[in-house]
């Protein structure tokens, strides 16, 4: 396994143009490029449909079967329509139990998550998967699926990715840049945890694993893990299941002594917690949005951060979800 970031050059995500026109010309005939084949907040631009590609080692056929699952993903289990109907407030509590973005980007300007394996209490996701079931019966879209109500938390996390976080992000991109940012950076913290406390989080960590992997592919530009215990090759064997080569090969483990070196290189101090050597004042499953960012999401007439589920619509921030079973 990498010890380090620098043990491997990162993966070529630049797609030669021949093969994406063939990609994009194979999608269209299949009718899998139209904004009603998944809803309006997935993303159709170049470099989105670049990460197929990548996740597939540039193997069209699977990139194109990989797409064609994920476009049918989209569809049948009505991920729009959870994200945009979703409670508020369980929508909060759900987003603790997964990486929470803290709000800031890295030097390539990409979104910043930290996960706190240590926050994750098996109580804590119990009772979110038991409050699931009462969110599914109470969205009419969704009660009558067989989705399982554990999945419906995971789903609209990962969704804000692509329907709010990322053009945000992209929406402060400086002019000379003129492509949308369709990738994050992890920090994955694990100091603190047991080998106990790992089992039981396992299936819960995998299943937001598989989701990530099956239907936003190479989203992750890098991630960076923290905090190993001794006993971190056992986690290890479970990882190398749950995600597939290209994720792996971005896998990157650091010793407390190159932590806080090895994060700066990648993003500003200003802009990851104290915790791992930086100057941001931080508390896990907080927004602390940068200057730019909160200038941005402003000019909607809106005070700072508002909770909930968003998405970004015409260079406006829109609050979606809803609030006593009343859509925002």
């Amino acid at each position: 396994m990498p010890h380090s970031i620098h043990d491997q050059e990162t993966v070529v995500t630049g797609v030669a143009s021949p093969q994406l026109d063939q990609f994009k010309s194979i999608l269209c005939e299949k009718g899998l490029l139209s904004s009603e084949a998944h809803g309006r907040s997935f993303p159709h631009d170049d470099e989105s449909l670049s990460r197929f590609l990548s996740a597939n080692k540039f193997d069209l056929k699977k990139s194109v079967a990989q797409f064609t699952k994920t476009s049918k993903w989209l569809s049948d289990e009505r991920v729009q329509e959870l994200y945009s109907s979703i409670d508020v407030d369980y929508y909060e509590r759900a987003r603790r139990m997964y990486g929470a973005w803290t709000g800031r980007r890295d030097r390539q300007g990409n979104p910043v998550y930290v996960l706190q394996v240590s926050k994750l209490k098996a109580e804590d996701i119990q009772q979110c998967y038991e409050e699931a079931k009462t969110v599914k019966q109470n969205l009419e879209s969704h009660k009558d699926l067989a989705t399982l109500p554990k999945m419906l938390p995971i789903y609209a996390v990962v969704h804000s990715g692509p329907a709010f976080v990322l053009p945000l992000c992209s929406a402060v991109q400086p002019a000379s840049s003129n492509k949308p940012l369709t990738k994050m950076t992890n920090i994955i913290d694990i100091s603190g945890v047991g080998l106990r406390q790992w089992w039981f989080l396992k299936d819960h960590l995998q299943i937001a694993s598989m989701i990530t992997t099956e239907y936003y592919p190479d989203v992750l530009d890098k991630t960076i893990v923290v905090g190993a215990p001794s006993f971190f090759p056992v986690v290890w064997g479970w990882f190398k299941r749950w995600f597939n080569a290209a994720m792996l090969e971005k896998t990157f483990i650091v010793n407390k002594s190159q932590m806080r070196d090895t994060l700066a290189e990648h993003i500003d101090p200003d802009h990851f917690p104290t915790t791992y050597g930086g100057n941001l004042e931080w508390e896990y499953g907080k927004i602390n949005l940068d200057d730019v960012l909160l200038s941005e999401v402003q000019k909607d007439g809106g005070k700072g951060w508002i909770k909930g589920p968003c998405i970004w619509s015409n260079g406006r921030r829109v609050g979606v979800g809803s609030v006593n079973g009343v859509k925002r």
